[in-house]
């Protein structure tokens, strides 16, 4: 598909989010993500994605083995909220 014929999709509903996590980890690749900093335009595409269920994969950081941190608390978060680890 070249430029002019390209669609362009903003998620806008928070329901898109609302899936299985592996679900969600699929349906965001190929995405670009927008942000206007200091009025310069960042756009990156979604070329890798990790997805945990915390209840049975110990991998998870809000795996309840796992020593509590400021990280299980965003596994908590409302969806269509990010979350970075490194």
């Amino acid at each position: 598909m070249d430029k002019e014929n390209k669609i362009i999709m903003r998620i806008t509903d928070l329901k898109f989010f609302t899936v299985d996590a592996v679900e969600l980890a699929q349906k965001l690749l190929g995405k670009i993500l927008v942000r206007n900093i200091n009025g310069k335009i960042i756009k990156v595409r979604i070329v890798e994605t990790e997805a945990y269920n915390g209840k049975i994969d110990r991998a998870c950081h809000a795996h309840k083995e796992n020593k509590p941190t400021r990280s299980i608390n965003s596994c908590c978060w409302t969806s269509g909220k990010s979350y970075y680890s490194s």
